[in-house]
């Protein structure tokens, strides 16, 4: 039997945060902005070594609001070593125009740091997804932030003037849908009886309680 190699440096040799970055896209999320519901995709840069995660929103997944985003990030955490991504149209594109994007975004002391140590754009290789394991697997971490809501689950309701550790349990008894069949409330038990709570002050755990799964149920931002 092969033995499998040992992880590539990039992952354990300690460096800066984002020295070693991957990027990739989850998504789309829906959004509240000038019109009425709108989507929108997250970018993830994860670092490689020490697991950070910075978030970007971008509007679609144009080659331009990536630029847009990547400027974001620099911005915040400097400039990477190197970057991973996978085999997306977008990030070929994005191959193209780096040199031109640096020029913009740097001073003259950043643009002669990136002459001496440059940046290494890599793709990871094309059917083989689980090399990008160590940035994809934080997509799901992220998904996992906006689970469903369903009836029986134990929840948590948030109260601004109590501590996280003495907020209520509660257990959902029923789904009030609005007029786009969008979740808006629920119907909750807490302290022996039934009372009506907004999506945004329910906040679900982390664990998957098995609770029963209703039709036009969505996955509830809270």
């Amino acid at each position: 039997m092969q033995i499998e190699a040992p992880l590539p440096s990039e992952r354990v040799v300690p460096s800066a945060p984002f020295t070693i970055t991957g990027i990739d896209f989850a998504g789309p999320v829906n959004i509240r902005c000038l019109k009425p519901r709108d989507t929108a995709y997250i970018a993830l840069f994860t670092c490689a070594t020490t697991r950070a995660l910075h978030i970007e929103l971008v509007s679609d997944l144009t080659t331009d609001k990536f630029l847009l985003a990547l400027q974001r990030f620099v911005g915040c955490r400097g400039l990477p070593n190197t970057i991973y991504t996978d085999n997306a149209t977008t990030f070929h594109a994005e191959n193209k125009e780096l040199i031109l994007l640096w020029q913009t975004l740097s001073s003259a002391k950043t643009q002669q740091y990136y002459a001496q140590n440059g940046i290494t754009w890599r793709f990871i290789a094309p059917r083989a997804a689980w090399w990008g394991g160590w940035w994809e697997r934080l997509i799901v971490r992220n998904k996992d932030s906006t689970i469903n809501i369903r009836v029986g689950d134990i929840v948590l309701l948030q109260e601004d003037v109590r501590p996280r550790q003495m907020w209520k349990k509660a257990r959902v008894m029923n789904l009030h849908h609005g007029h786009n069949e969008k979740i808006r409330s629920f119907e909750l038990r807490v302290d022996g009886r039934n009372v009506a709570h907004p999506v945004q002050l329910v906040i679900p755990l982390e664990i998957d309680q098995g609770g029963e799964d209703v039709g036009n149920e969505i996955k509830c931002k809270v």
